[in-house]
């Protein structure tokens, strides 16, 4: 008996295999691999054509990232370019993540107060940042401490510098 006899006797016994099921398997395999942005791609094309995209569709590492039907997609990350004045150029996630997980570190000490409510804090900063981003995260940690542990003093003196 070969392999396509053997193949036909399994379906007549257990019913044909569920349309899809290899390539499903083979997407949430590569789904955990999937890098951020791809992410936000793949939940958006999902949702936005109703169907699941297929990953990687030519193989690992091959444009396109998806496909679906007839159509490609490929998925790319806009990065914001920084250039000082000696020519060296940055890129905004040499500066952004750092800052951002510093200043969250920071945050994340300032113990939670019934009287200060809650804190919700966003970033939005310019380059070249003045300071460095350990004297920038303390000076930031220092005026949220103040204005949670100290609500209405910090929010007399805001109001007296406006």
């Amino acid at each position: 008996m070969n392999q396509d006899q053997d193949k036909e006797q399994a379906e007549s016994r257990l019913g044909p295999r569920p349309p899809d099921t290899r390539e499903k398997l083979s997407f949430y395999r590569s789904e955990l691999s999937l890098k951020p942005e791809e992410r936000v791609a793949n939940e958006f094309l999902t949702k936005s054509f109703n169907k699941m995209p297929t990953y990687e569709p030519l193989g690992k590492s091959r444009p396109p990232d998806f496909s679906i039907d007839e159509t490609a997609f490929e998925v790319r990350r806009l990065n914001q370019r920084f250039f000082h004045q000696d020519g060296v150029n940055e890129g905004l996630e040499q500066l952004e993540i750092p800052l951002r997980s510093a200043l969250y570190r920071e945050l994340s000490k300032i113990p939670f107060s019934g009287q200060g409510g809650t804190i919700f804090w966003g970033l939005r900063f310019g380059r070249p940042l003045m300071d460095g981003i350990g004297s920038t995260v303390n000076q930031l940690a220092k005026a949220a401490r103040e204005y949670y542990e100290e609500p209405q003093e910090s929010r007399e003196r805001l109001q007296q510098a406006a």
